[in-house]
Formats: C-alpha cells, sequence, structure tokens
C-alpha cells in the first residue's frame, strides 16, 4: 500500500511519440479506423510531416488533415468533436503550461476549476505565473488587475514549489508580512496587528502592501484592509439606519406587552428597548429570554404592521370608490345633456371612463395576503441551519440563515421581486457566531434594497467568537452600551439549565466544566482510547442513559463519536453502524443532518414537494419502507419524527445531500446543549 502527501505537479509532455498520442485520442474516444486513417495520413502526407506532432498543436494538425479531401474532412469534424468533448482538460492544459505545473501547489482548491475557465482567463493566469508568480500570493492585486475572486496562493505553497528566490525582494518580504498578519489575526481573533510586531528591514514593503489596498495603516496598527472594510461598513450602515430613524421613527406600541415579562426588570427594559430604537443589542446565557422578549415584541409589531397595512388599503380603495362615483355621476349627467341636444363627451373619452378598470380590484391583486411573504417585514435570521430552525420554532415565524438570504439576492433572476424586499426588522441570533464579513456583506444588502428600520442582536458576549477574524457582537454591545442600546439579560429561566449554562461558559473560558450525576450532567473518564468502548458500554449497562431520546453523549473527537456511536447503535438498536463498509440506518436509529439541504418528501404525504433540514437536527428513525416509482425505479422512504413532526423523506436524498449520520454522540461544537436530560461528557 502506498500512501501520497502534498499536491501533485503536472507537466505537458512537449515531445510524445505517437503511440501517446494514440492513447490520447482513445481517451478521448476517437473510433479505432479514425485513428488508424489520422496515422496512416500523418506517414504518407508531406505537409503534417513539416510538423513535429505534439498535444499543443494537435487539433491544427487534425484540422489540415482535414483540408486534405471529403472523407479526411468527416473523419476530422469526428475527431475534433471527441477531442473537445473528452480531452477538454488537456485541451485547456496546453494553453497554460506554466499553469498546469504550479497550479495544483499553489491553488489546490481553486486549480481544477481555473483549468475549465474561458480560454482568455487561462492565458492571463498563464503570464501572471510564468512571469509574475508573486501575485498569486495577493488575492487583492488578483481581483483589482485582473478579477479573479479567492485566488491567493499561500507562503507555503510558494515554499514547496520553491518559488520564492525568484521574487524581487520588497515582494517576497511582503509575502511574509502578509502571512504573518493573516496568522496572527486567525490566531488572535482580531483583524490588525500591533506595526512594532512587524520585524520590517524598510517601510517600502509596508508601503507597497498599503499602495496594493492589502493593508491599512492606523496609527501603530496594520490593519487587513479587508477586514477595515467590513468594520467600516458596519459603522456606516449603523449611521445610514440612524438617519433613517430620524426621518421616519418606527416605534412599537409596547401597551400591548404590560404582563408578558412578569416580574423581570431587564425583560422589560430591552423590550422597550427594542421598541423605541433602531439598533439594540441583547447579550445573556441560554435560558434568560432573549429570543422569549423578541417573540412577544415581534408579535405585537407584526399585528400592528398588518392593521397599518390593512387601514392604508382601505383608504385606498374608499378613494378609488369616490373617483368610480364622481365619474358615474359625470357620465350620467352628459348623457342627460345628450337626450336634450347638449354636446357630448368624444366617444374615445366615454369608452375610456365606462371600460377603465377598478382600482379597488388592481389594489387587492397588489397586497399581500400570504402568510409567509406578511413574515418577511420581520427577517428572523441565525448564523446556522440549526440555530434558525430554533429561532423559528420559538417565535412562531419562518426563519433563515444570514447565508440563505445572501444566496437569494445574489441569485435572483432579472425581472424577479426578491422576496425580503419588504423586510423592516433585521433580528440575528447567536450573533457571536456571526463573522463581520457576512454580517457586513448582508447588512448592505439589506440597507440598499429593503425598508430596514430596525436591527436586534442576540447573543453572548461570553461566548467564544466566530473562528474568523473580528469580534462582531461584543464590539457592537459595548460601541452602544454608553447610549444604552445593549443590555445583559442575567436571570436564568430555566433553572434545569443552569449547570449547562455555567459549564458552557467554562468551556468558553479553556476551562473544563463541573460535573453533577444528581442533576445528570456525568463526567466519563477513559484512561485511553482502547477502552473507549467498554467504559461506555457499563455507563449504558448502568442506566445513566436510559432512554436515548432525552439522553446525549458528547466528546471532543470525531473519531471518539464513531466508537460510541458503534456501541450505542449495538445498545439500542441491535445491529452495527455499518454492513460491508457502509453506513446502515434502520428503524430505531437516532441520527443526525451533517448539512443543510432540501430533500424530496412522499407525494402522499400531501405536503410540499421538499423539506428543509438543517445542519445538526436530530430525529428518530420510525419508519423504513420501499416502493417503486411509474418509470419502475426504486426508491426507499425513511420517516423521521423529532419528537415534534414527523417527516417521510427520501433516503438517498438525505443519505448524500443532508450528510446522515449516527447521533447518539455529537461532538461537543455540533451538540445543542439545552435540549437533553441527561449529558455524558467524555473527557
Amino acid at each position: 500500500m502506498y500512501f501520497t502527501t502534498g499536491c501533485p505537479e503536472y507537466r505537458l509532455n512537449q515531445n510524445p511519440d505517437e503511440n501517446l498520442i494514440q492513447l490520447f485520442l482513445t481517451k478521448c474516444g476517437v473510433e479505432e479506423q479514425y485513428r488508424k486513417a489520422f496515422q496512416e495520413s500523418l506517414q504518407m502526407e508531406p505537409r503534417l510531416k513539416q510538423k513535429p506532432l505534439n498535444f499543443q498543436n494537435l487539433r491544427e494538425i487534425v484540422q489540415e488533415y482535414g483540408s486534405l479531401n471529403e472523407t479526411a474532412q468527416a473523419v476530422a469534424i469526428q475527431m475534433l468533436k471527441c477531442i473537445n468533448a473528452m480531452g477538454k482538460e488537456e485541451a485547456q492544459a496546453m494553453v497554460a503550461p506554466t499553469f498546469l505545473r504550479y497550479g495544483p501547489k499553489l491553488l489546490p482548491k481553486k486549480f481544477y476549476g481555473l483549468l475549465l475557465s474561458s480560454e482568455e482567463r487561462l492565458k492571463v493566469l498563464e503570464t501572471v505565473t510564468a512571469h509574475e508568480p508573486w501575485k498569486l500570493g495577493f488575492g487583492p492585486i488578483m481581483y483589482q488587475e485582473h478579477q479573479f475572486i479567492g485566488v491567493e496562493a499561500t507562503l507555503d505553497a510558494f515554499k514547496r514549489c520553491d518559488l520564492l528566490k525568484e521574487f524581487p525582494p520588497t515582494k517576497r518580504d511582503a509575502i511574509y508580512i502578509y502571512d504573518f498578519i493573516k496568522s496572527q489575526c486567525r490566531k488572535a481573533g482580531h483583524t490588525f496587528v500591533d506595526k512594532e510586531s512587524l520585524r520590517l528591514r524598510d517601510n517600502n514593503t509596508l508601503k507597497f502592501l498599503e499602495e496594493n489596498k492589502i493593508t491599512v495603516q492606523l496609527e501603530e496598527k496594520v490593519a487587513l484592509k479587508r477586514y477595515y472594510d467590513y468594520e467600516n461598513n458596519i459603522r456606516g450602515g449603523i449611521e445610514t439606519l440612524l438617519a433613517k430613524d430620524k426621518i421616519s421613527k418606527w416605534v412599537i406600541d409596547s401597551a400591548n406587552l404590560e404582563g408578558a415579562f412578569g416580574e423581570d426588570e431587564a425583560q422589560k427594559q430591552a423590550a422597550e428597548l427594542i421598541c423605541k430604537n433602531p439598533v439594540t443589542v441583547l447579550s445573556g446565557k441560554g435560558g434568560c429570554g432573549k429570543t422569549y422578549v423578541v417573540s412577544e415584541v415581534f408579535k405585537v409589531a407584526h399585528r400592528q404592521i398588518h392593521q397599518a397595512e390593512k387601514q392604508t388599503e382601505e383608504r385606498m380603495n374608499e378613494t378609488a370608490d369616490s373617483r368610480l362615483n364622481s365619474l358615474s355621476g359625470q357620465g350620467n349627467s352628459e348623457a342627460d345633456q345628450e337626450a336634450i341636444g347638449g354636446e357630448s363627451m368624444p366617444e374615445s373619452s366615454k369608452s375610456g371612463a365606462i371600460t377603465s378598470p377598478s382600482p379597488h380590484s388592481t389594489s387587492l391583486s397588489q397586497h399581500r395576503n400570504d402568510e409567509e411573504e406578511e413574515a418577511t417585514r420581520i427577517l428572523l435570521t441565525a448564523p446556522t441551519g440549526k440555530a434558525a430552525h430554533l429561532l423559528g420554532k420559538r417565535t412562531g415565524l419562518k426563519a433563515y440563515t444570514l447565508h440563505q438570504v445572501i444566496w437569494s439576492y445574489r441569485h435572483l433572476k432579472p425581472g424577479d421581486e426578491w422576496r425580503f424586499k419588504h423586510v423592516r426588522a433585521l433580528v440575528v441570533d447567536e450573533s457571536s457566531l456571526v463573522s463581520v464579513q457576512t454580517f457586513s456583506t448582508l447588512f448592505d444588502i439589506l440597507l440598499k434594497h429593503t425598508c430596514l428600520q430596525k436591527l436586534v442582536l442576540l447573543g453572548d458576549v461570553d461566548q467564544l467568537p466566530s473562528i474568523e477574524p473580528g469580534n462582531f457582537l461584543t464590539n457592537m454591545y459595548h460601541s452602544l452600551a454608553p447610549i444604552g442600546w445593549s443590555i445583559e439579560l442575567k436571570t436564568n429561566h430555566r433553572s434545569e439549565s443552569r449547570l449547562i449554562v455555567d459549564n458552557a461558559k467554562r468551556i468558553s473560558q479553556r476551562k473544563l466544566p463541573r460535573f453533577d450525576a444528581e442533576r445528570n450532567f456525568h463526567e466519563v473518564p477513559v484512561e485511553g482510547e482502547e477502552h473507549l468502548s467498554s467504559t461506555v458500554t457499563d455507563l449504558l449497562k448502568k442506566g445513566c442513559a436510559k432512554d436515548h431520546k432525552s439522553s446525549q453523549f458528547v466528546a471532543f473527537r470525531r473519531k471518539d463519536c464513531n466508537i460510541i456511536n458503534e456501541v450505542c447503535c449495538k445498545h439500542y438498536s441491535g445491529h452495527c453502524t455499518k454492513a460491508k463498509n457502509r453506513s446502515l440506518f434502520q428503524v430505531g436509529d437516532k441520527v443526525c443532518c451533517t448539512k443543510n439541504a432540501n430533500i424530496s418528501v412522499d407525494p402522499s404525504e400531501g405536503l410540499s414537494d421538499t423539506v428543509r433540514l438543517c445542519n445538526g437536527e436530530i430525529f428518530f428513525i420510525t419508519d423504513d419502507t420501499e416502493c417503486i416509482s411509474e418509470k419502475g425505479q426504486k426508491r426507499r422512504w425513511l420517516t423521521l419524527d423529532d419528537l415534534e413532526r414527523q417527516i417521510k423523506v427520501d433516503y438517498h436524498e438525505l443519505k448524500s445531500k443532508g450528510g446522515l449520520k449516527h447521533a447518539w454522540a455529537r461532538t461537543i461544537h455540533t451538540y445543542q446543549w439545552l435540549f437533553a436530560l441527561a449529558v455524558m461528557v467524555l473527557m
């Protein structure tokens, strides 16, 4: 058995022999008789012998061969079709041999997509790779000069290709400095570094980075330009929202909220802030009522919006009716004048007055009656599909991920109406997980293309921030605190989850959690990896997790989860997780999705064609059936139950699109902590 490390390197064979050319034509699907005819002509025809045959001039020689006679022309047409269809990668590689050599190492995730791009763009990449390869180390330069998005090689990639020694000193130093800034920002979560930490030979390197809009210098700090722009855009967006608020203030009537929050003064104050202010930040641990406050406030706001629109529609209809009555009265008086010999209106005018469509009917057809459209006046969002699902379930309104909203705008077809164009309020849950880039993009779109008037951010400032540079929620919270637009909810209204909340905070501070067996928060000490299986087996026998519907194993590593799932699958369902090296799912299994996906629903259920399942959602398989479609194809359907709803979905789509996995054990960063009565943490 052989193992390979790193990325491959390809070189175009400049002097292949005839046998290699024949093998290539065979791979492209050229028929044997055509290959033989072409080979014989290469040996016999003087015109074709003038140039040595290689991959770069293969098409040209095939075209010359086609000019010999009509038979050869027909053969050449078929050969070129096969080469263009099956040998596309090879044909593209001929355009950019230098990029073919270094591309897989410099841009391993982008290489294949770039190889299949247009010939013009490939030529640009070939020129850059051959003459100015240092440009590939700077994404902003590749975008500004050549409009390539996300094309940026790392310092390690240049080292693997042994290209650094060929770079001009300033460019080489710039790549080292740029790599250092990026790595420091990733490690510390900042969007800048102190200038003192950069070991500069001279100021030319920093000047080069600033001139090419890669970095920005702010006093004694050096920031990455893109993150500086994201934060600056958010600041500008908040200013725009405040300016809108001065022109047309939206105050939600809080009188209808009386008694909704009991004795919790912090919740009352938070509700008042949302009602009055254009921007509000709510921080607090799980169970403190952040979502409840938002739900209550925007239920009232939703009713008020609906009532206001209904009143506007009634006024429009009354105006339309009065105009119709006046036109009708005018027509009757003129008819009387005509009867007594008076002058009448022109025929066209009379016809227009009688047959004009009713504005009443037009206004009715234009106004929304659909519940989902009404809900999008208040846009509920979260960074993950699971968080969005929970937010929607708690509020009773449709919730989306931030990326869903961005994607829907960017993929809007010309002439279509954007489904979120009427949004007036944006709510972002789990804001500590949101990156500055994602929020900046969404915020900019909504400010430009909607009627946005309110922004509400929910989260926990003590929670670990997004894995990307920047600390969005904490920065927003502390920036708005001086003017009283941010508030922390401290009272935990879920006493049973207090220990989980406290331990979540300890984990965010990189401390070990506290365990309490009486409160069903168990520590499972494991002496070594080889003892994990027996430890979990003993735990199950003791009855610590009698019901897998109300208990959950949590581990730090995916490998440990796989071992625990194997043990639990045998204990609860009586079978192994795999059969013949394929995942095996049966009735009774506890499963989850690992990707967001739209999955086909059984038509007999009478629901919509698809259902959206989110990453992290846990289900129990209650039924497993097979049926044969009208086309004679077998389809397997699984009935999934999440203890609140049952859905019958296509098994193969669920496995391929949704990333179906067993879920008795989850990794610590993917599990939603507040929804199990017994939690076993593997240490």
